[in-house]
């Protein structure tokens, strides 16, 4: 960033420079012209470079949070994780996909995402039906309509 600040006002102190010359001189306006264009593309350049490079700082500086709000939580346990914990896990874990390819994938809350297998296959999901304890149905529970 501070290279990119630097080079932006080398420019600009070309672009001025150009200007009070060109005032003061009877040379080529076409010259002159080609000159200007030249350091203004180059200036917008590096202004583009400069916001994408802010951009990036501040997705550096979320990340670190997140990483910080991790460690902070690691850090409340006394040594390495011997059972699910999960807030360490809510702190990590941004959300999961479980595929139709017997894959779970992770996306974690630092962007990166991970693949994993699921070794013994998913299970096809049935739907329970609900329990009656052994009452007989009302009107409103059976279900059917009248």
């Amino acid at each position: 960033m501070d290279a990119i600040q630097q080079e932006t006002a080398d420019i600009t102190t070309l672009i001025n420079n150009l200007l009070m010359n060109s005032s003061k001189q009877r040379g080529s306006l076409d010259d002159t012209n080609a000159r200007y264009e030249q350091y203004m593309s180059r200036h917008e350049t590096l202004q583009q470079e400069k916001l994408e490079l802010a951009k990036k700082i501040f997705l550096l500086a979320a990340k670190r949070l997140l990483v910080n709000a991790f460690l902070a939580e690691l850090a409340k346990h006394d040594g390495p994780l011997t059972a699910f914990d999960p807030l360490v896990f809510q702190k990590t874990v941004n959300y999961v996909t479980v595929n139709e390819d017997c894959t779970v994938t992770f996306l974690f809350r630092d962007g990166t995402e991970a693949t994993q297998i699921i070794e013994k296959g998913v299970r096809q999901y049935v739907r329970r039906q609900p329990k009656h304890n052994g009452d007989t149905p009302t009107d409103g529970d059976s279900g059917e309509s009248t």
